[in-house]
């Protein structure tokens, strides 16, 4: 084959104007980049809700602990002390 220089050079012409992909190879070259950039926006958006979720839980933690604190500082304080009974004159 690499002898036959006709058949080479008409195989060059061919891949000139055609290009070397088939209709179906660039349909899947272009399926193939479109999908790598979806998974980088996919990955971004991942990472950017990862960190919403680290920061959430962390408030509702610290929030956690301050109606901790209150709760108990709303039952000592809530706590009924009776007076004692005094007769009463009149």
């Amino acid at each position: 084959m690499f002898r036959a220089g006709t058949v080479l050079a008409d195989w060059d012409a061919h891949i000139d104007t055609h290009g070397s992909l088939t209709p179906g190879e660039a349909r899947r070259d272009a399926d193939i980049v479109d999908l790598r950039r979806q998974l980088t926006a996919a990955k971004k958006e991942i990472t950017e809700l990862d960190r919403r979720l680290t920061a959430a839980t962390t408030v509702i933690a610290s929030l956690h602990h301050d109606n901790q604190m209150l709760r108990t500082e709303d039952e000592a304080a809530s706590t009924v002390v009776g007076f004692p009974s005094q007769p009463r004159t009149g």
